[in-house]
């Protein structure tokens, strides 16, 4: 496909992918909601939601269009690491294609919901795909990243880096499991009207949702940690400045999908009880660090394209 059709490809696909979210949202069936507030409120702080949210598509969907051609550009070049660029390439795909993906089982869900073993497959499909794209993503970023690490010229301690990684993810895994098993909704519905998380027994909840999560925190921090010591490699102050942005944008990425599971653990019954404005502020806080993470991923992609084109390398 010619260069010039690509980022209308993208912008296109993101059109579409809008449209046809919002018509699902808007169609499915309206239930009454325990939440005491006007029609006009709601859809206040819908479209307060939706707007940033939706946007954050179009950022992500441009940042991997702009990392698709730096790629290009650096195998074309034979610049170095271009296969580790690549590699980090799928992966970027895979957290956007999860992005994306993920809301429309949801409101698939709603647009279904009164049919419960509908509800039940797709809640069941909904979390295994979003754990499978989100391991697979940050399977290729960590091979990425190590390939990145390895040339560079602080390789000999790549293999006291993954400690950190690992208390860190214990930690995670730990607090998370408390209150995966805390959540009283979790294997089934105890009211009309609202979603169990999970629908899976006790023992696949922890092998097949807690430890493949466990194990792509453990691997997203990894490669972070691997990013970082990349950056300290590079000689070129506008190399550095570029990797630096994607570290923090891996960051950033990472954090929002470790909030966005301590949002989905808590289940359905408990986020009842929790202070609206309370659930509100988490919501917010992850759609802007979702946001910025995408914004620095994009701001680099598209500052190491310009880089490659000309022919600068780290």
């Amino acid at each position: 496909m010619k260069k010039t059709l690509i980022k209308p490809f993208y912008f296109g696909f993101v059109l579409f992918a809008w449209v046809s979210y919002i018509w699902l949202t808007a169609a499915a069936p309206k239930t009454s909601s325990s939440v005491h507030l006007s029609k006009l409120v709601i859809v206040s702080l819908s479209a307060t939601l939706f707007i940033p949210y939706l946007l954050t598509w179009l950022i992500a969907a441009l940042g991997l269009y702009h990392f698709g051609q730096f790629y290009s550009v650096a195998r074309q070049k034979r610049l170095a690491n271009s296969i580790a660029f690549g590699l980090i390439m799928w992966g970027l795909s895979f957290l956007i294609l999860d992005l994306i993906t993920s809301p429309f089982f949801s409101a698939f869900r709603n647009f279904w919901q009164s049919n419960h073993r509908v509800v039940i497959n797709l809640t069941i499909i909904s979390n295994y795909a979003h754990i499978t794209f989100t391991l697979v993503a940050f399977v290729f970023l960590y091979l990425g990243t190590r390939l990145l690490a390895r040339s560079s010229h602080y390789a000999t301690s790549v293999r006291s880096k993954p400690l950190p990684a690992l208390v860190a993810t214990v930690l995670f895994t730990l607090l998370f499991s408390i209150a995966v098993f805390s959540n009283p909704t979790r294997q089934t519905s105890l009211q009309s009207g609202q979603f169990a998380t999970y629908y899976l027994t006790d023992l696949l909840i922890l092998l097949t949702i807690i430890a493949p999560l466990a194990i792509t925190w453990f691997l997203g921090l990894q490669a972070a940690l691997n990013t970082e010591q990349y950056v300290h490699s590079l000689s070129h102050p506008m190399w550095r400045l570029a990797i630096v942005r994607f570290f923090h944008g891996l960051l950033a990425v990472l954090s929002s999908a470790i909030i966005l599971q301590g949002i989905t653990m808590l289940g359905s019954q408990q986020l009842q009880n929790i202070n609206l404005v309370l659930i509100l502020v988490i919501v917010y806080l992850f759609i802007i660090i979702q946001a910025i993470g995408y914004l620095f991923i994009k701001a680099s992609a598209k500052q190491l394209r310009k880089l490659a084109e000309v022919g600068v390398g780290p």
